[in-house]
This record gives C-alpha cells, structure tokens and sequence, in this order.
C-alpha cells in the first residue's frame, strides 16, 4: 500500500475532526463510510499497524457524526449510527466469546454498552459534551 494511503488509514479521523465542516470534506466523508469505513473499524484489508482499539474505532465513528451533524441532512448520520449501533453489538458479543482478545481497559466500556444496549460515550468524552 503507498504510504500515503497508510496516512489517511491512520490520521483521517483527527484531521477531519480539526475541520471545519465544509460540503466537499461532508461529501468525502459520505464516500468514506460507504466504501471503506466497515473494513477501517474491522482492520481488515491492506492496513497499518492498528493504532485505534476496537473501542476506540468506535469513539471515532461517534465523533464524526457529531461532527458532520453541522452538514446537510443526507441520510449520513442515520448511517453512521447504524453502523455505530452494529458494530457495538459485534463488540459485546466478541468481549463474551473471546475477551483476551481487548485490551483489558477496552471491557468496562464495553460493558457499559451491554448494560446500556448501545453505544454510549466514555464518561470523560461525555462530561466535555455537556461544558
């Protein structure tokens, strides 16, 4: 894969999220999570080293929809919070399966998800939401 590629695979999230919405990054973001944004959160396909655990893919996610809630009403955020709200089932079924394979900070939060049945931000990300 050329290295730039591995670039964006790594760093798409924080440069998006320092953005400031514009059409043409809302529209990227719209081809991003229809062709390539399940196999980011799965790491599969050609990849980087992960630098995201799987909870934190998930935060990510969550970030970019709120982030793109400031653009147009095109369907993406109901997209994203179905893929946020899939990949959070696959997740809490995994953790009962297969918990060695998290990090061992990653099944609290996980847990919460359970208990809550869905997503819900960690309680730091949550607190800086309501300031």
């Amino acid at each position: 894969m050329p290295p730039m590629w591995n670039f964006a695979r790594t760093w798409w999230a924080g440069h998006l999220l320092d953005a400031r919405y514009m059409p043409e990054l809302g529209r990227a973001l719209r081809g991003f999570v229809e062709t390539r944004l399940d196999d980011w959160l799965r790491d599969r396909g050609a990849s980087v080293q992960p630098i995201f655990s799987y909870v934190n893919k998930v935060d990510v996610c969550a970030k970019a929809r709120r982030w793109y809630k400031n653009g147009s009403d095109d369907g993406l955020v109901a997209a994203l919070d179905e893929i946020i709200d899939r990949r959070v089932k696959e997740l809490v079924a995994e953790a009962v399966q297969s918990p060695e394979m998290f990090l061992p900070w990653e099944l609290p939060r996980i847990k919460v998800w359970s208990t809550a049945n869905g997503y819900m931000p960690d309680e730091e990300e949550h607190n800086q939401e309501d300031a």
